[in-house]
């Protein structure tokens, strides 16, 4: 049998047809008896395409007339399963699972929290602490730390907001700020202020946050954030001791552009 590689003409139109959840295109190339569970030049494979897209009949097409294609792995090392979780597709992760696909909870968790799933995050969360005989030490920051630097709010207002988790601005808030701050994500940051928790410079690292950001260009994000704390903003220059540092892109960085001299 021949793969995509060997059929690179016959490649675009069958992912393209996966893609848009086409099963009048899948089942041609399954009756021409095309390859349907061998990956092409990228190790990417329509099981894997359909899973990231969420079209679940694709899915239980493929699942139903190719074996051993559940758990196959792109050049990223990366499965179907893994796809559908980052795109929130539940019921595609579902079906998968029926199907023996190979789920690593605590590498599940934090792809769930870098697409944002909130439904997926915590039903992984509640499968670990139902499994007695699952050794895991559950990093709740570095969960919420990849929520902030994607900018969902949703999974950040959850466990900041929920009554039970009422310490958690206190305790991770200040990290969250300054990631959502470097990675120029304004709902994040813009939640974190307005819960009351106030923006300080305590040290150097902390002002590398202010740097990264501008040489990202994340102006809109500095400019907010100053206007809400500009106390605390007129303040970074007696800590920094440097009116211009170099970033990248070339580019010169001081904090003139964004504070009023009336707020100096």
């Amino acid at each position: 049998q021949q793969s995509f590689i060997d059929k690179p003409c016959q490649k675009i139109p069958l992912m393209s047809g996966v893609s848009r959840g086409d099963l009048k295109i899948l089942n041609l190339f399954h009756e021409k008896k095309f390859p349907l569970d061998k990956p092409d030049a990228l190790e990417q494979t329509p099981l894997m395409e359909a899973a990231s897209r969420g079209h679940l009949p694709v899915v239980k097409f493929l699942l139903e007339n190719y074996e051993n294609i559940v758990n196959l792995e792109d050049q990223f090392a990366q499965t179907a399963i893994m796809g559908a979780i980052f795109y929130g597709h539940k019921e595609v992760v579902d079906c998968l699972r029926i199907h023996d696909a190979t789920l690593d909870l605590g590498k599940a968790i934090k792809i769930a929290a870098a697409g944002g799933s909130l439904e997926l995050l915590l039903e992984f969360i509640q499968e670990i602490q139902e499994n007695e005989q699952f050794d895991w030490d559950f990093d709740f920051e570095t969960i919420l730390s990849i929520a902030a630097s994607r900018n969902h709010k949703n999974i950040i207002t959850h466990f900041i907001d929920t009554q039970s988790n009422s310490q958690n601005l206190s305790k991770y808030g200040r990290k969250l700020l300054f990631i959502a701050l470097a990675k120029g994500q304004m709902d994040v940051m813009e939640y974190i202020l307005k819960q009351g928790l106030e923006f300080n410079i305590q040290n150097f690292n902390d002002y590398q946050y202010l740097i990264e950001a501008a040489a990202n260009d994340h102006h809109d994000v500095l400019q907010y954030l100053f206007n809400q704390t500009w106390k605390s903003a007129a303040d970074i220059l007696s800590i920094a001791k440097l009116p211009f540092l170099k970033i990248k892109k070339g580019t010169n960085f001081t904090l003139d552009q964004y504070i009023g001299s009336d707020q100096m």
